[in-house]
C-alpha cells in the first residue's frame, strides 16, 4: 500500500505516492505523481466544463510522444466514458444554434451539473523531483524568459501546421464554443471590472467594450493558421529546471489546457503573467523578436515579425478576455492564490495593450 502526500490546485488534487514494491524491480520508480479531479464543486465545474481532465489524459495517450518537449512519463491513465462520447461535435453544433436566452439557462444548468459530476479520471505520472520547479510569484528576468521562450519556439516549429492536429477533436482551439465563451464573458466581466478595475489602467473600460464588440473575431483570428501546439497554461509554476530531468533544459507539466492556435498565444500568456514588472516594458519586444528568430532558425518561413508581434498583442487581449470570462469560477481563498493574482495584475499593468486595437485585427 503506497504512502501519499496530497496537495491541490484550482481544479485538481495532486498526490505524491511513495511506492512499496513487493519485490525488487530494476529501474522502477520510488515515487509517482497521481492527478485526480478536485472535490470542490465550484472548481470541479470549471474543470468539467473546460474538459481539462479529459484533455490532459488524451494528451498523454495520443500526443505526448510526438511533442518535442520534455514531459513527465505517463505510467497509467484512465477515465470514465464521456456521456456524449461520439456525439460531441453534434452537441457543439446545437449549442451554436439555440437562442441566447435558452443558452443562458442551459449554461447555468451545465455548471450546476458539472460541479457535482461523479466522472472519474486518474493519471499516474513520473515524479520530476528533485528538479527545480519555477516560481510564478517570484517571476523571472528577461534572460530566463529568453531561454524558456526558445524551448517553446523549437517545439512549435517542429509541429508547425501539423496535420496531426486535425483529427484530434479534444485539442481545443480558441473558437471551439464561441457563443458560450462570449456569453460567459458578458455575464461576468462586470465582476472583474468591479473587483480589479481600480488596479488596472483607466482604459480597461474601453478595452472591455472592444472585447465585447470583437470577441468573436478575436477568437476566430487566434484559431486560424498558422497553427502551433498551444500548452494553454505556459507559466513558471508548470516548468521544471535542472539536470535531473534527463539533462533537458526544462520539462513541462500540467497539459490540461493543451490546444492548437496562433503560435504567439503562449508567448503573450507567459510574458504578461511571468515577466518581472520592473523590466517588462523595455524587454518585451526584444523577447518576442528573439522567439520569432528561433522559429525562423528552425525552418518556419510564414510568420514574419510584424504578424508575430500583432498576434502577441492580441494574445494579451485574449488573456484579459479569459480573465473576465472565467475568473469568478476559480477559488482564490488560499494565500498563495491571492499573492499570485496580485503579481499577475502588476505584470499585466506593465504590459498593458495600447494603441489602435482595431488595427490589430
Amino acid at each position: 500500500m503506497p504512502q501519499a502526500e496530497r496537495t491541490a490546485d484550482d481544479a485538481q488534487q495532486i498526490v505524491r505516492l511513495h511506492l512499496q514494491l513487493d519485490r525488487p524491480e530494476p529501474g522502477a520508480p520510488e515515487t509517482l505523481i497521481a492527478k485526480l479531479p478536485i472535490g470542490l464543486a465550484q472548481n470541479r465545474a470549471l474543470g468539467e466544463m473546460l474538459a481539462v481532465y479529459e484533455r490532459e489524459i488524451r494528451f498523454y495517450e495520443e500526443l505526448a510522444g510526438d511533442v518535442p518537449l520534455r514531459t513527465p512519463r505517463c505510467y497509467f491513465s484512465a477515465m470514465d466514458p464521456h456521456p456524449l462520447a461520439g456525439r460531441e461535435e453534434r452537441a457543439l453544433r446545437i449549442f451554436q444554434k439555440i437562442p441566447t436566452w435558452v443558452l443562458r439557462l442551459v449554461l447555468s444548468l451545465l455548471l450546476w451539473i458539472s460541479g457535482r459530476s461523479k466522472r472519474r479520471y486518474v493519471l499516474l505520472l513520473e515524479d520530476l523531483a528533485p528538479a527545480r520547479v519555477g516560481d510564478q510569484i517570484a517571476g523571472c528576468a528577461p534572460l530566463e524568459c529568453e531561454r524558456i521562450l526558445r524551448e517553446l519556439a523549437v517545439a512549435q516549429a517542429r509541429l508547425w501546421n501539423s496535420a496531426s492536429f486535425e483529427p484530434l477533436f479534444w485539442l481545443a482551439r480558441t473558437n471551439l464554443v464561441p457563443r458560450v465563451s462570449h456569453l460567459m464573458f458578458r455575464r461576468n466581466r462586470h465582476v472583474f471590472l468591479e473587483e480589479f478595475g481600480h488596479r488596472l489602467p483607466a482604459s480597461l473600460d474601453r478595452i472591455s467594450e472592444w472585447l465585447d464588440a470583437n470577441g468573436f473575431a478575436l477568437m476566430d483570428h487566434l484559431a486560424s493558421p498558422p497553427l502551433a501546439l498551444m500548452h494553454g497554461d505556459y507559466r513558471l509554476d508548470n516548468l521544471f529546471f535542472g539536470s535531473s530531468v534527463d539533462g533537458a533544459e526544462l520539462a513541462i507539466i500540467d497539459w490540461q489546457g493543451v490546444g492548437c492556435g496562433r503560435p504567439a498565444l503562449d508567448v503573450g500568456y507567459f510574458l504578461a503573467t511571468n515577466l518581472s514588472a520592473d523590466v517588462a516594458a523595455e524587454s518585451e519586444q526584444g523577447l518576442v523578436r528573439g522567439y520569432q528568430e528561433v522559429l525562423l532558425a528552425e525552418g518556419v518561413s510564414d510568420y514574419p515579425f510584424e504578424q508575430c508581434w500583432r498576434d502577441y498583442q492580441l494574445s494579451k487581449l485574449f488573456l484579459l478576455y479569459r480573465f473576465m470570462m472565467g475568473i469568478h469560477l476559480i477559488d482564490l481563498s488560499h494565500e498563495r492564490g491571492q499573492i499570485l493574482l496580485d503579481r499577475i495584475l502588476e505584470r499585466l499593468r506593465a504590459l498593458w495593450p495600447t494603441g489602435n486595437l482595431d488595427a490589430l485585427l
